[in-house]
């Protein structure tokens, strides 16, 4: 007798054994394998999903392109010119858009009326006469307004008065007259 188990018992040993290889053989070697297989398995699956939304920018490239250059037309000719289907539409929002400079500063406007319109080239000179009062801070900042302002906006004809007697010789209350003018297509 050697020793080891004879019969069913044998078998039973032998298949223990077996099934223990086969296990420590599936967690030593193969499953790690799996675990790197599926693994790069995603990363590759992900690769190829960003390869796929590259094409379809590249295939979408010369629309967008496209759109773009129409985009900046429309934006530059928007943010330029006054808007509005005549004269005295373009004037009303040029009054309104003025009016809210003001206001917005604190003032009030005292009287606004609307200038003749003028044509120059393909263009029409749409005009507001603004008048307010307040202080020199306050016509800095509505000329800087203006200054900044989209559509495109100029100044003319400003008039300034010392608005009573002023106690305050640095900033003295003032009466200020104003032509805003902005462009709009023909």
């Amino acid at each position: 007798m050697t020793g080891a188990p004879e019969g069913n018992a044998g078998k039973a040993a032998a298949l223990f054994i077996l099934a223990l290889v086969a296990a420590s053989f599936y967690f030593a070697v193969l499953s790690p394998v799996l675990a790197f297989y599926g693994g790069n398995a995603e990363a590759l699956e992900q690769k190829r999903e960003l390869v796929r939304r590259y094409e379809n920018a590249a295939d979408d490239l010369p629309r967008l392109r496209k759109l773009a250059t129409e985009r900046r037309g429309e934006a530059r000719e928007e943010n330029l010119l006054l808007t509005g289907g005549s004269d005295a539409v373009a004037a009303a929002s040029l009054q309104s858009s003025v009016k809210d400079m003001v206001e917005g500063e604190g003032a009030k406007i005292t009287s606004a009326a609307t200038l003749p319109p003028e044509t120059e080239g393909d263009f029409r000179r749409v005009g507001v006469r603004i008048a307010f009062s307040g202080d020199l801070t306050l016509l800095t900042t509505v000329l800087q307004g203006i200054a900044l302002a989209r559509p495109v906006l100029a100044v003319d004809n400003l008039e300034l008065h010392v608005a009573g007697d002023s106690d305050d010789d640095e900033n003295p209350n003032l009466a200020v007259a104003l032509d805003v003018f902005g462009y709009r297509a023909k």
